[in-house]
């Protein structure tokens, strides 16, 4: 499990440094608050995309979890890092693998439990 973006100074640059070596392959993925501890796991088709897109959200205000917003506000973009927990390359896997890293990790999550909504990718 590699770890992306620790510490970076500028949130163009923070967030370059963090996607840089994030594969487009698909997979699922933790973002941590290294200050409070709160995570979100999630799957994605295309993982730098998708981390790429929860960055940008956060450095803008507008994550769709506001605990995260928040948080990028309270204690700045250095306190938090990306993680990939699994490479999928199947399609039809993510769904499930994302549950499984939900009930693993569940509680310290911030994000709702995966298997409880539809998804399709």
């Amino acid at each position: 499990m590699k770890l992306f973006g620790e510490r970076q100074e500028q949130d163009k640059g923070w967030r370059l440094a963090i996607i840089r070596d994030i594969p487009k392959s698909g997979g699922v993925y933790l973002i941590e608050c290294t200050a409070t501890g709160s995570k979100y796991v999630g799957a994605a088709v295309n993982l730098k995309r998708r981390i790429c897109d929860h960055l940008n959200n956060m450095s803008i205000s507008d994550h769709h979890h506001s605990s995260f917003k928040g948080e990028y506000l309270d204690h700045g973009k250095e306190t938090f890092r990306v993680e990939i927990l699994e490479h999928i390359n199947d399609r039809s896997k993510l769904a499930e693998r994302e549950a499984y890293w939900h009930q693993k990790m569940s509680d310290d999550l911030c994000n709702v439990d995966p298997a409880k909504k539809h998804r399709s990718w």
